[in-house]
């Protein structure tokens, strides 16, 4: 992986783990892409786990941004917020395997209840004089 596939990554983990406001997310990825690139301005030929080592876990430096938030509740109320969505999404996925598993067991077996049978039936006429005792009645 190349340093910028790395960096990416790393600036994924950090969003992942900050729980708090659009707003002060992006403040505080704008402040960790200042740090990695302040790092890489002093240490050029620096590899990502310089900086990793030098900067902060993701998920450290993420807790180092939350604790500098006044509002300490923020926090707290938003990740409850994805507590919530993941169950939500849990959940969902959930009730789409058992629907989907429902309607297998049904078409399944509709198919066994179903048969299907063939035969051939021969149908035999008896000829008839009517057509001609028609056109006798016909004629008086």
């Amino acid at each position: 992986m190349s340093l910028e596939d790395d960096l990416k990554h790393y600036y994924k983990g950090i969003r992942k783990h900050l729980f708090c406001s659009r707003k002060s997310q992006t403040d505080f990825m704008a402040e960790a892409r200042r740090l990695v690139a302040d790092f890489l301005e002093n240490q050029p030929d620096a590899t990502f786990d310089d900086i990793v080592i030098n900067v902060g876990k993701p998920e450290e430096l993420a807790e180092t941004f939350l604790n500098t938030l006044p509002d300490k509740t923020e926090v707290e109320r938003f990740r409850k917020v994805r507590r919530r969505q993941r169950r939500l999404a849990v959940a969902l996925l959930t009730l789409a395997i058992i629907v989907l598993v429902g309607v297998i067991v049904y078409i399944s077996w509709v198919r066994r209840a179903t048969v299907i049978s063939e035969g051939t039936v021969t149908i035999i006429r008896q000829e008839t004089d009517a057509p001609s005792s028609m056109a006798a009645s016909s004629k008086n």
